[in-house]
């Protein structure tokens, strides 16, 4: 895609890569990919966004142009509003999980939300310590 830049963003949190293309002036698709992928894994579906669409690919927190930071999903998703602001958040898997969190957390800076093969995450202890022992 054209027009495209890229940049990174440091807080006290750390940093966060961010690579935003198409028309700034529209509302943003921010796209957030699965654990262990990039915002390079969005690649293929960029073409299937309308070019004047401001497009916002961002590389979570301990992903490849992002820092490694000791942050939970609250952190995580106050990072990537921070700097992505007002869209429409789109995520797959854990990137589902942490655009559900961002819609909880700012409702007013989520327009539309698309989950894709998320879930809200384990709600105990005893859950979490169990898959983590299966």
């Amino acid at each position: 895609m054209s027009n495209s830049s890229s940049r990174s963003w440091t807080s006290i949190k750390g940093s966060l890569f961010v690579e935003q293309s198409g028309d700034r002036s529209t509302i943003s698709q921010v796209l957030l990919h699965g654990f262990t992928q990039t915002s390079r894994s969005w690649n293929r579906y960029i073409d299937l966004i309308d070019p004047q669409q401001s497009i916002i690919r961002v590389d979570v927190p301990g992903h490849a142009g992002s820092s490694t930071v000791a942050a939970d999903l609250t952190t995580t998703a106050q990072m990537v509003v921070e700097q992505c602001g007002f869209g429409d958040y789109i995520g797959y898997s854990m990137g589902a999980r942490l655009a559900l969190h961002i819609a909880l957390l700012q409702p007013k800076n989520v327009r539309r939300l698309v989950l894709v093969s998320g879930s809200p995450g384990l709600r105990t202890p005893e859950e979490r310590l169990a898959r983590t022992q299966s």
